[in-house]
This record gives structure tokens, sequence and C-alpha cells, in this order.
């Protein structure tokens, strides 16, 4: 059920770091190789429910392209907190970088097909590398628990050879289905990607994507399957690839190109066999399109709400409520995935973490509409399935993990803020596209669950609401 819930959303609303081999120049959408780009990942970017903050718990990756040459490099951070087969808790660091030669590169066109092949060499370093002191950092900062393993006495630097290819597959769009979705154009995007390391490491991922494409911004969702295979370098390294070998749904969306030069992106992926997650959010400049769609008008919004709740958010106008319009007032469709806490966690030694997606409406009024900002007052209204899990996070904890699902009626309301400076500059015409948001929403769960140890007894997925705020950028599909 999770990881149809991630999938469902992301074709829509979006969050692909997925299965991605480290130190790989994969391209983070499915358009041409930025100039650069820079991300962070996480596993608790991707999936509240299946966060455990182990085994590839962070990484800081990025790349550059200059004429045809490509750099990119990965720095992880890998843990693994209980036994598996035999190796005792401990941690190690990896980095990774490569420097590649594109040998095929179709550049931006109206062509159907578009293809892309990269290969290169690199080294790979794995050991103690300052990945403890960061992670603690981190965690102090964002109230999470010190994570205090040992690190493995395996160090290693080998040499490393790769190569990846990709081809999309673009559709010219049908305008019958624009009463109901966007019309724009849909793809195939088919990558392969293959990775051999001087210490006996092999790794290969195949993945099929299913991708809408627009001028200002993109779309997929898909599949991928991993293999990790030799011998890696360290313990650690052995109990993380062994986590992220075999089948991922992944999912993403992305923001650019803009008028100014940048671009963002939003990217996360499941292992239904392993419950491995992890997600990144990244940065682009020059970012580029294959297609010039262009016929539709998507706005796509990342939200952080109370209890550290993670969300993604897609909104467009069908055909189908075109009759309601007025100027006054608009109607979006809402699509809406939240990922993360809950706003009242109470329990000792537990956290109740979530997951839920929305399919809605939301009414909005139209004030000011000549005015350089525009105020606009929202309601919404949607339903969907939402998840809760008990999490253990000390032994002492009240309660032993479990997780329950159920569907889920949520309402809400706020504000949000867009500009129409109507301006000739490059930055008032980004600027143009930018919408802000603040709001509450409260969720109202079909049935709550009890959860009991011995005579103490309690409830959880119940009615509950919390603040929120919401960054977007409008775009031309």
């Amino acid at each position: 059920m999770r990881g149809l819930v991630i999938v469902v959303v992301s074709l829509a609303a979006g969050i692909d770091v997925s299965a991605a081999i480290a130190g790989m120049p994969e391209p983070p959408t499915p358009g041409p190789l930025p100039s650069a780009w820079v991300e962070h990942a996480n596993d608790n970017l991707a999936d509240g429910v299946l966060n455990n903050d182990d085994y590839r718990t962070g990484a800081f990756s990025g790349g550059g392209q200059w004429r045809s040459w490509v750099v990119a490099a990965d720095a992880s951070v890998l843990t693994h907190k209980r036994p598996f087969h035999g190796v005792p808790p401990g941690r190690s660091d990896e980095f990774t970088l490569t420097v590649g030669h594109t040998l095929v590169d179709d550049p931006p066109s109206e062509r159907n097909l578009h293809g892309l092949v990269i290969a290169g060499v690199g080294m790979r370093v794995s050991g103690s590398l300052g990945g403890e002191t960061l992670q603690s950092a981190l965690h102090a900062g964002s109230g999470y628990d010190d994570v205090r393993l040992p690190y493995d006495r395996d160090r290693a630097a080998d040499g490393l050879v790769y190569v990846l290819g990709r081809e999309v597959l673009s559709f010219d769009p049908s305008a019958s289905v624009s009463w109901a979705i966007p019309a724009t154009v849909w793809g195939l995007a088919a990558t392969a990607q293959g990775l051999a390391t001087s210490g006996g490491e092999f790794q290969a991922s195949l993945g099929l994507d299913l991708v809408v494409i627009g001028a200002q911004g993109s779309t997929w969702v898909g599949g991928r399957y991993q293999w990790n295979e030799g011998t890696q370098a360290t313990p650690t390294a052995a109990t993380v690839a062994a986590h992220e070998e075999g089948p991922w749904v992944v999912a993403g969306a992305s923001v650019g190109p803009l008028p100014m030069p940048i671009g963002g992106y939003l990217r996360g992926g499941i292992n239904p066999s392993t419950r491995a997650a992890m997600g990144s959010i990244g940065l682009t400049v020059h970012p580029r399109t294959y297609r010039s769609a262009g016929r539709a008008l998507v706005e796509q919004s990342i939200g952080y709400y109370q209890g550290a709740v993670i969300g993604v958010q897609v909104r467009w106008s069908p055909r189908a409520l075109d009759a309601a319009e007025r100027w006054w007032l608009h109607h979006d469709a809402i699509i809406d995935y939240r990922f993360g806490g809950v706003p009242r966690d109470r329990w000792r030694g537990n956290q109740v973490l979530s997951d839920q997606i929305l399919l809605g409406h939301s009414p909005s009024l139209n004030l000011m509409p000549a005015w350089p900002i525009r105020l606009m007052p929202y309601a919404s209204g949607g339903l969907g399935v939402r998840t809760e899990r008990v999490a253990v996070r000390e032994a002492s904890a009240r309660f032993a993990e479990e997780s329950a699902t159920t569907g889920v009626f949520q309402m809400g309301f706020g504000l949000r803020l867009a500009f129409a400076t109507r301006r000739a500059s490059t930055v008032s015409r980004t600027l143009d596209h930018l919408r802000l948001g603040v709001g509450y929403d409260r969720w109202f769960p079909w049935r709550s669950h009890e959860i009991s140890r011995g005579a103490d007894r309690d409830r959880y997925l119940q009615v509950d609401g919390g603040f929120g705020g919401t960054l977007g950028w409008l775009m031309l599909w």
C-alpha cells in the first residue's frame, strides 16, 4: 500500500534518487545534463513510514558538464545499526569521484527520440572520512538522537570505470485529455548504467520511467532494478549494498528552465523488498528540456508542516472545471503527498511517522488581479489514504512497533501569494513564477487504531491538524 501511495502521487506531484549508483553522472531530470547540479540526499526525504535513519543515511553529491566532459562526485554516510548476517553494527564513509566523456548527447529539439551515452573513469575511497562528525552535527540541530557506531577497520581506495546510457522517447499531446489532466508531452525514458572497481565491486542498474515533459518542468515515475555484486570495500558497505539491491519504485519532479538560469528538483524512491527509502532535493544551473511543450499551466510546490512533515503538491485547472470559473474565483484540482511525523508525538521512546496522499479540489479568490502582488485566499478538500507507523526509537519505548492504514478526508484553508510585476527584467520575470502560501489543514481518518502493551493502551490515526507553509512555481507544461 505504501509503495502504491508513492507511485500514484508522484505521477502528478512528484518527489528519483532511487537506485542511482553513487558517483555516476546520471541526469537529475529527464532532460539533457544541466551545466551543473548539486543535491542533498537523505532517507527521511522520500517516505515517512519507511524512514529508519540507517544504511545510506545521508549523502551530498553534484556534478558539472563542460563541452563533452562530465565530472560527478558523491559523499555518502553509511551505517548499519543492527547485526547483519554475522556483521556487527558499524559505519563507513564513501567518497566517489568520476570524470567522463559524452559519446552521444542529443541536443534539445522537437524530435521524438533523444539519446545520451557517457563513459568514464574515477576512484572510490571508503573508510573514516568525517561522516560521523557531520551526522552528529545535523542530528544535534534537528533534534534527532546522536548515532554512535564504531568505524569499520577496513579502508580502501579503488579505481573504477563506468558507462551510462539513456534514451528518451516522447509523444505529442492529445488535446482531448485536457478535460482532466494537463495536455503536454508524455514519454518513456530507458536508462542503463554499470560500474566496476579495481577492488572487485560491480554495480549495474536498469530503469524505465513514464515522463511528463514540460517547457519549464517535468515529472516522472517508474521502476529500477539494481544489482550490487562482487566484493565491497567495507563490511558496512556490503550491508548497504545488500539493502539497496533489487527493485525500486522511483519518482521525481523538476522546475526549470526559468527566466533565470536556475532550476530545482525533488527525487525519491523505495525498495519494496528491503524497505529501503531515499530521497533528495537539488539545484540545477542552466537546466534544459528536450521538448518545448508549453501548452498548460501547472503549479508545483513543496511544503513544510507541523510535526516535521514534508509535502509536495501539484495544482492544475482541468477543462472540466471551466464552467465554474469567474474572474474573481479560480478552481484547481490538486494532488497532495505528505510524509514525516505527526504534530502530537507524545509517547515515551516512540515516534509516530506518517504517509498521506490526497486527490482534491481547491477554490481560491482572485483578489486585486491588476496589482503586482496578488492575494488569493483559498479552501481545499480531498480524499485519500493515510498510513501511520509507531516506530521504536529507544529500548524503553512505551509500545512495540506497528503500523496501520485507513482512508482519510482532509480540509483546509489559507492564503496564497503571487507576483505579477509584468516587467521585462530577468529577475522580475522569474519572480512572476513564484507562489507562496500559508495555511491550516485538518485530517479526519476514517477510523483510529488501538495500540497496547499489557494494560497500557492508546490510539493513533486520530483526527488532528496543523499549520504549514508552501513554496511553489507556476510553470508552462
